[in-house]
């Protein structure tokens, strides 16, 4: 161990005094010398005071920059961003009158590169990459303003490149080869996205983003950008955006990423791992910030708060401090060992921590009269608190094993000088609750997995804990032999006896586990050992080792079982409350859900405990038609249309296996708060729907019977019938058994699924499964059903007249009681004749008589091409002596443990019986299949014990490109579990171990973990890593090659495989057979929306790049009822439309209207088509934006209400509109685009509203609703478009213009009333057109066609703003060139002229 060394000595320089935000962490656990005890401390203050003033002790474990280095920056008046790149800083921003760019070496000089300024530039953030620096702003002296990209690549000359925005252009940055710009798009300030190869060539995403974008950020191999008004957006390649999270009540300025960790700024400070989740860290009503960074272990943020300049540090996202400047600050970056603060006129830089610096502060004791002393520093270090009057001779005062927090020195008449020696560890005895460095390696995907830090208490030092370093030292084993001299030199098995088990234990191994997602404060401890323990133990030890760990008062803590302890642990559950001590398990940090079988369904939610479903499918309490909800999955699950738990379960598991070839939604619920909402649901009827996502899978349910009508309910319910499935009928072969070596998969018919396909591994890897293995064909069991039992029928006509009742869905405790009758008949009174016997007994010969021998199902309706039927049929071991001993007594000679015989006809006629299994059965009758085509072979080979499988696993191998072996890939996942542990159901915490691995052509394969077994010891695999994983997919992939080539005609196959290890190195393939494959059809539209209809909005919206106004509300008026249906060319819809000067109606499939194409582009659903002939031709475009990825996402519903619907359409014939910015003058376009929105939701939240406007003898009267756009209180996603402040036109009551005819002209249809508004309804816009009023007197029309009067236009804005409560009273009429000051009056004429209506 090296000598101490001296780190820090006091008194020295000055710090700035920080302000905590959030509670710190506790103090540490200082250790004072006895020395130190007897005498006391002893210090003179007030020789020593003067020089401690400034001085504050450090609240957390991470020395943070205090000592700011001020330069004066006179020309940065605005400052916006400042970043590093290349050797070179740059700071940017603006001063009076034009943008300023300021470079620096090594930020302490600084030079102004524009030293004359740019006038009318307004530059917002810089950034390097590529050899290439970008900044971005907007051109304020432009008209039309101008979005502003330049571009250097020295720093010192810039280029002005075409953005072609006409804008304002917010942050830039750079990743993974692509330039990415965000900024707004007037008019209606949206978001906008530019991306670059190069920074000099730019083009527009056509992602339609609700709010103006204010940073974008590349990390981790993602793109996040963030609106101003709280939306979140993520990308994979900076071109796809897909939204991602809504945080409600926040503003966000700008966007971070460091140590795996995005962080937000602006109204408050939110983080995420991934984009989706997101969590506040620090919220405050005061907190006004402007820039966020990570770097040397520290967040700093910088900005406002309660009206202060203030910088805030936090080393761990929960606790912050502030430190008040005196200049704005408005950026920060860190680079190159550098903090930079561009503040306005000054840049504030501080040096980074050094790994060896540590900071020793002295402040006035709160507590007694004398001093406190604090060094803070290195983790991973034992500290030495030492005390000197001569600075000669120094005494030690104190020891801490992570820092010293507040240690109190009583004063004295004697003066006295402080320092702190360190000395370096790799053992310690307290850890940090965030970012120690004791953690164990992160992982490939670390928001998916745990990590830890390692531990183990000597028993003679009950006191003391001793913590690893979990990215040295992976296993306790290593770590213990290397530091401690009593377990130098012992073998692993020496060591494990003395660790693990309760009589001969001398250390108590354990491990501090964190959640993936370090923003949730909680801790899980764990223990590891053989035999329970007392739970007393479990409580000292637990509140040592709780003791130890310097967390903030808000972590939890909780007790993490491991799998030898959970059922004794459970058991003292009340026990381990009453102390405080909350038993959990890691499956409560799973982040996303899982998708196990993709699917939807309609039906009853039944809430039920694992033990109960079977006993709950007998009696009726769930049926067929249910959707069951459970905690944990058994072994085996009746058919039911759903499955959902709130425990993660095994993706290949046979419940899986067998949902995914029924169709059946299959689901894993991970958040606790969903989970309750789906408790809260039991008993009510849902619609769920269950699919796979890039990051696991996505569980999502409704209330239907809140949201989906009757018939629509009845209508999805029809969808979901079951539809036959085609089997290949079972064959006679002529001959009871065939040997395994040359069957192949369509050897299905004479021996079922299981045999048929096991000759695949006999021939391919013959070293590595059961070569010794015989097939018993379907005639021995058609020969066993032909016989006649005691009442004189056959045991086949018996069993068909029991059955021949029974429908599907059927009674279950009726159908229950048969089907157990007719298993006794197989096991109890049938049997095998004399002459089967021998036959059986000659197949068998070249069997071992005393080693069990394996009878495993094998049907034609399991391992089929188009059905699974995993797991519904058993298989049972037999023993040959026991049948020929003759004698029925036991012990079975296979097996001394066996107190009864086991002989192999027993065993067949066993596996005979469970073709019979309730399960089974009702899969056979839901589907329809003819019992007469189905039967029971046998494969037969070997048994091995579970005490010689060291491990045991089922693999999934997804092939596409079979046949093409440069193009071939292969994605497989191993799920592997230690011993004869089920791998398919494992236990709460018996999780398996699940290993990824990606094959491309004969490239290599990759390996990767995705989660680690509950068996085995942290860091541990239960196979040997990576070399026994390569050996058995190499295995695995020859057999997948082997099973396609005898499928030339599939070029995508996923393939189910089991195996097991007997011993080290021992791998057996027991099993191959391929998955089925779920035709994936395109997503049911569910219309839970009645009718859509074109939004009455304003040109404040822009959708396709077009503007909205008046007139394409006008002409684009419709109406849309959808139907339920694919999402495609078949998607059936009603629409009335307006077709010149009448309505017209279509219907049907739009694949039926003329020219109709479908196209889907991520989000987008795009439906074009054409209505018309010649000058009247019109090219209809209706667009569908989801707020999910329709291409990533296998989704089998889509809610048309999750639909942002835009109705464009191109013209052969230009159509005239209004330029609303030079009064009362045509334009003509060919192309216009609507909104279009949910009437139901039009209906809600309305507020009334009037026009009443006289123009000569002509008066208007026109009432109506208007719209609020705010989207509803705990609504989020996209679909609410608009800033609150403008509302749309709900419904038109009615209108009456009196004066204009003969007659009163009353109107109350929306086709022949339209509404435009601009910003917060100042500028309103009306059309009025009669003759598109069903029902209208056509003499009345008459009158006006001879009067040239088609429409009356009405159009601007009131001089005095009651408009603003919903009335428009003007009597003076005017306009002013380029703004709408005034209201004005027109009458359009038939043949297109504008005229003022006659005073």
């Amino acid at each position: 161990m090296a000598a101490p060394v001296d780190r820090a000595l006091c008194p020295q320089g000055t710090t700035a005094n920080p302000e905590t935000l959030r509670f710190a962490a506790g103090p540490s656990h200082v250790r004072r010398p006895s020395e130190a005890l007897r005498c006391g401390v002893k210090v003179v203050v007030s020789s020593l005071m003067g020089l401690f003033i400034g001085l504050a002790s450090p609240d957390v474990g991470a020395a943070v920059p205090t000592n700011w280095t001020k330069i004066t920056l006179a020309g940065l008046a605005y400052p916006r961003a400042v970043h590093h790149g290349n050797g070179l800083w740059f700071a940017v921003g603006s001063t009076q009158g034009g943008g300023a760019i300021y470079t620096s070496a090594d930020a302490q000089t600084w030079k102004r590169v524009n030293p004359g300024g740019w006038q009318g530039l307004w530059l917002n953030d810089v950034h390097w990459g590529d050899g290439t620096r970008v900044v971005v702003g907007s051109d304020w002296g432009a008209e039309p303003d101008t979005g502003l990209i330049l571009t250097s690549t020295d720093g010192e000359t810039w280029t002005r490149r075409n953005s072609g925005i006409d804008d304002e252009l917010n942050a830039v940055a750079y990743g993974n080869g692509t330039w990415v710009v965000v900024g707004r798009a007037r008019p209606d300030e949206t978001g906008l996205i530019l991306t670059s190869a190069d920074g000099r060539v730019w083009q527009r995403s056509d992602v339609w983003i609700e709010h103006s974008l204010a940073d974008v950020h590349y990390a981790n191999g993602m793109w996040m950008a963030v609106t101003t008004w709280n939306d979140v957006w993520i990308s994979s390649d900076g071109q796809r955006w897909t939204w991602s999270a809504r945080l409600e009540d926040q503003w966000i300025e700008r966007l971070h990423c460091g140590n795996g960790i995005w962080m937000t700024a602006g109204g408050s400070i939110l983080a995420s791992v991934n984009g989706y989740r997101w969590t506040p860290v620090l919220t405050n009503t005061d907190l006004s910030l402007r820039s966020i960074a990570y770097g040397d272990d520290t967040w700093i943020a910088v900005g406002t708060l309660g009206g202060r300049n203030v910088i805030l540090t936090s080393p761990d996202t929960r606790q912050w401090q502030a430190q008040t400047v005196t200049a704005y600050p408005a950026a920060i970056h860190f680079a190159d060992g550098l903090w930079v603060v561009a503040c306005s006129g000054q840049v504030l830089t501080a040096a980074a921590s050094k790994a060896d610096t540590a900071w020793l502060a002295i402040e006035p004791s709160p507590v007694a009269k004398g001093l406190q002393v604090s060094c803070v520093g290195p983790s991973n270090h034992v500290y030495r608190l030492q005390r000197s009057a001569n600075l000669k001779d120094w005494e030690e005062v104190a020891v801490a094993d992570h820092r010293i927090a507040g240690f109190d020195v009583r004063a004295s008449a004697d003066a006295a000088f402080f320092r702190a020696a360190l000395t370096p560890w790799p053992v310690k005895h307290q850890i940090q609750s965030l970012g120690d460095p004791f953690l164990s390696p992160p992982a490939d995907k670390p928001w998916e997995q745990s990590r830890w830090i390692k531990f183990l208490i000597l028993l003679d030092e009950p006191d003391r804990v001793y913590f690893q370093d979990s990215s040295r030292y992976l296993f306790h084993y290593e770590f213990a032999r290397e530091r401690f001299a009593r377990f130098a030199g012992l073998s692993v098995e020496e060591f494990n006896r003395r660790s693990l088990y309760q009589a001969t234990r001398e250390v108590v191994l354990g491990a501090v586990i964190f959640p993936p997602d370090p923003l949730v404060p909680e801790i899980g401890l764990q223990f590891v050992g053989y035999d329970p323990f007392p739970p007393e133990q479990i409580t000292q030890w637990f509140r040592l080792v709780q003791s130890r760990i310097a967390a903030a008062p808000q972590v939890k803590f909780f007790y993490l079982p491991v799998f030898e302890q959970d059922e004794a642990t459970q058991a003292e559950a009340d026990f381990l409350a009453a102390q405080g001590i909350a038993v959990s398990s890691a499956h409560r940090w799973a982040v996303t859900d899982q998708c196990y079988s993709r699917g939807w369904t309609l039906g009853r939610l039944v809430h039920l405990a694992p033990q109960e479903i079977a006993a709950a499918y007998a009696d009726g309490r769930l049926r067929a038609a249910d959707i069951l909800l459970t905690d944990a999955v058994p072994a085996e699950v009746p058919p039911v249309a759903g499955i959902l738990t709130l425990s993660p379960a095994t993706p290949n598991s046979h419940v899986a296996i067998l949902a995914q070839s029924f169709g059946i939604p299959f689901g894993y619920v991970a958040e606790w708060a969903e989970q309750q909402q789906f408790l809260k649901w039991a008993g009510r009827e849902i619609l769920l729907m269950v699919y796979p996502t890039e990051w696991g899978g996505e569980v999502s349910a409704v209330n239907a019977e809140e949201r989906l009508a009757l018939e629509h309910r009845q209508r999805l319910l029809e969808l979901k019938q079951p539809s036959p499935i085609a089997i290949v009928p079972k064959q006679s072969m002529g001959s009871i058994t065939v040997s395994t070596a040359g069957l192949v998969p369509a050897d299905i018919r004479y021996v079922g699924g299981k045999a048929a396909n096991f000759g695949v591994l006999v021939r391919t890897i013959p070293e590595h499964t059961q070569t010794e293995a015989v097939a018993f064909t379907f005639d021995l069991w058609d020969q066993f059903l032909d016989q006649v039992l005691v009442s004189g029928k056959s045991l086949r006509r018996t069993i068909a007249e029991r059955l021949s009742a029974h429908q599907y869905p059927p009674n279950m405790a009726a159908l229950s009681g048969d089907l157990a009758a007719i298993r006794r008949l197989f096991t109890q009174e049938a049997d095998f004749s004399p002459a089967q016997q021998q036959a059986i007994l000659a197949t068998l010969a070249g069997f071992d008589l005393h080693r069990k021998i394996r009878f495993r199902s094998s049907t034609n309706v399991e391992d089929a091409e188009r059905f699974s039927g995993a797991g519904l049929y058993d298989s049972y071991s037999g023993c040959l002596a026991d049948d020929l001993d003759g004698d029925t007594r036991g012990p079975s000679r296979c097996d001394p443990t066996e107190a009864n015989e086991r002989g192999v006809f027993r065993a067949i006629k066993k596996v005979y019986a469970s073709f019979y299994n309730d399960n089974a059965f009702v899969e056979r009758l839901r589907h329809g299949i003819n019992e007469a085509e189905v039967g029971m072979g046998l494969l037969v080979h070997y048994s091995f014990p579970d005490e010689i499988e060291q491990a045991n696993g089922v693999a999934t191998l997804k092939i596409t490109r079979a046949h093409e072996p440069a193009a071939r890939t292969v994605e497989a996942e191993l799920v592997t579990q230690a011993g004869a542990v089920s791998v398919a159901n494992p236990e709460a915490n018996a999780a398996p171990e699940v290993v990824r691995v990606h094959r491309s052509g004969s490239a290599a394969p990759t390996l990767t973990r995705q989660q680690q077994s509950g068996l085995v010891l942290l860091g541990a695999t239960v196979l040997a890593w990576p070399a026994d994983y390569e050996t058995l997919f190499v295995l695995l992939d020859r057999a997948a090659q082997a099973y396609c080539a005898l499928f030339p005609d599939k070029a995508d196959v996923t393939l189910d495989l089991e195996y097991k290890q007997i011993a080290p190195g021992r791998l057996i393939v027991k099993q191959i057979r391929e998955i089925p494959r779920v035709e994936l059809t395109a997503p049911l539209v569910v219309n839970d929306v009645e009718q859509m209809v074109v939004l009455q909005y304003s040109g404040a919206l822009r959708a396709g790049g077009t503007l909205i106004d008046l007139f394409s509300n006008h002409r684009l008026k419709s109406a849309w009822r959808f139907r339920m249906s694919p999402l495609g060319l078949s998607l059936l819809v009603d629409g009335t439309y307006r077709d010149g000067d009448t309505n017209k109606t279509a219907g049907g499939p739009i694949g039926g209207f003329p020219e109709a194409q479908f196209t889907v582009e991520h989000d987008r659903v795009v439906y074009s088509w054409r209505w018309g002939e010649g000058e009247t031709t019109r090219m209809v475009r209706l667009n569908l934006t989801f707020p999910y990825d329709l291409e990533g996402a296998d989704l089998p519903l889509v809610f048309l209400s999750d639909a942002v619907m835009e109705l464009g359409v191109e013209y052969a014939t230009p159509q005239p509109f209004l330029r609303w910015w030079e009064p009362w003058t045509w334009g003509t376009r060919t192309n216009e685009v609507a909104l279009l929105e949910p009437l139901e939701r039009l209906q809600q939240g309305t507020r009334a509203a009037s026009l009443s406007l006289t123009v000569g003898r002509m008066s208007i009267v026109s009432e109506y609703d208007y719209w609020n756009l705010v989207a509803p209180e705990g609504t989020s996603g996209p679909g609410y478009r608009t800033d609150g402040g403008t509302e749309a036109l709900a419904r038109f009551k009615e209108t009456r213009i009196t004066g204009l005819a003969s007659r009163p002209i009353v109107l109350r249809s929306d086709f022949s009333q339209t509404y435009a508004t601009w910003h917060h309804n100042v500028h309103e816009n009306f059309l009025f057109e009669p003759g598109m009023e069903p029902g209208i007197d056509p003499e009345l029309l008459a009158e006006l066609k001879a009067a040239n009067v088609k429409a009356l236009i009405i159009g601007g804005q009131c001089p005095k703003p009651p408009c603003g409560v919903g009335r428009i009273d003007c009597e003076e009429l005017r306009w002013r060139e380029k703004s709408l000051t005034g209201v004005g009056v027109r009458l359009l004429g038939f043949d297109g002229t504008l005229r003022t209506p006659t005073p």
